[in-house]
């Protein structure tokens, strides 16, 4: 009988392995797991505000070489600023309840605790289209006629990858289109020097906070001008 419970216990034990467990989604470990998802999507949005996690739905946790954590949740967009939010100041922020999203995340954590966001799905409860960040059509190319130069920060820190010998101060970015991916993708049309002789560049990037926070994939195709 001893035998037959132990060999029970040890069968139950490797199914365990591999296969996803719904747990409490008040249990105290999934408001970090929440607050990382919140963060990693909020730096992957090019919208001026943040938005929070208004309601969790669903977790679900798999035991691999750590743990992979499947968290659904809703994913509300406040009226507060990116640049002036902190965790605490973001959980009052009113939110636009009409851009409202249910987001499903995938969250690798290691048995150290380090953390990565692996794979994410957004959908509007609106249109019912993927979305990421506010109005944003995963993979829809998108222009920002209004705000190009709000991206000089971005620029520089791709510009930093390359080894192209451009003049750094004197780029000045006339279009930007960004693109829904893994991440965000930066499609620039930037007009700068080259050893004091005028250069148009077309400048591609991605960002993905999760893997790294510098810009990934960078080109400068960069062309003479003609005067």
């Amino acid at each position: 009988m001893i035998k037959i419970v132990l060999i029970a216990t040890c069968l139950v034990a490797v199914l365990a392995v591999g296969s996803y467990r719904t747990i409490d989604p008040n249990d105290p470990e999934v408001d970090g797991l929440v607050d990382f998802a919140v963060s990693s999507l909020n730096s992957m949005t090019n919208t001026m505000y943040a938005s929070k996690a208004t309601a969790v739905k669903k977790v679900e946790r798999q035991l691999v070489n750590g743990f992979n954590y499947k968290i659904t949740f809703v994913f509300s967009s406040t009226k507060c600023m990116k640049n002036s939010i902190t965790k605490e100041r973001l959980q009052n922020c009113e939110v636009d309840p009409s851009l409202d999203q249910t987001c499903t995340v995938r969250i690798y954590e290691t048995f150290s605790g380090d953390r990565q966001l692996s794979e994410f799905n957004c959908n509007s409860d609106v249109s019912k289209r993927d979305v990421i960040g506010s109005g944003r059509c995963a993979g829809c190319v998108s222009d920002d006629l209004e705000n190009p130069d709000s991206y000089m920060s971005l620029l520089q820190s791709a510009f930093s990858q390359t080894n192209a010998n451009l003049d750094a101060d004197n780029m000045k970015i006339l279009s930007v289109k960004t693109q829904v991916v893994a991440g965000m993708r930066y499609i620039m049309k930037v007009q700068t020097t080259e050893a004091g002789e005028p250069r148009l560049c077309d400048v591609d990037f991605v960002m993905q906070p999760w893997m790294s926070p510098d810009p990934l994939n960078v080109k400068f195709d960069c062309q003479p001008v003609k005067v």
